[in-house]
């Protein structure tokens, strides 16, 4: 079983600013972190949404990658 979290992060761009990316972070309860994938999204109950359904839906994180394309449109 994995879980996945949201990671904030502070950032600083001369073009826009201060402001907060979120990550997806994926957990293996008796692994601790497996994987990680940094500022995926700015919004962040769109990131939490996308996690509740990583969870529910129980996806590897072999697959987070190919995941958050799909939901991006990358």
């Amino acid at each position: 079983m994995f879980v996945y979290k949201v990671i904030s992060k502070n950032h600083y761009s001369p073009e826009t600013g201060a402001y907060i990316s979120f990550g997806i972070s994926a957990h293996d309860p008796e692994h601790g972190q497996t994987c990680f994938v940094p500022d995926v999204f700015i919004d962040e109950s769109e990131a939490r949404a996308f996690t509740e359904r990583l969870n529910t839906l129980q996806v590897s994180p072999i697959h987070l990658i190919d995941v958050i394309e799909d939901t991006l449109g990358v």
